[in-house]
């Protein structure tokens, strides 16, 4: 099976983007195509990821850093 990384990152920050990224996410899932799907990690530090990237995290999105 096939890996794929979703691009640009998630930014939980603006609802539009992140739901585009989750949708992206969910439509190679259902190809069946790919066995992982990762979402790119934004923000430079611990604090920037966290409020960018927390709520897909939380939701068991799994990530690869930038």
């Amino acid at each position: 099976m096939k890996t794929a990384v979703i691009v640009p990152g998630v930014t939980d920050m603006n609802k539009g983007d992140q739901a585009l990224v989750w949708e992206s996410h969910r439509l190679a899932m259902d190809t069946g195509e790919f066995s992982k799907v990762y979402l790119m990690n934004t923000g430079d530090t611990l604090e920037e990821r966290q409020k960018l990237c927390g709520q897909s995290e939380a939701r068991g999105y799994d990530f690869i850093e930038n």
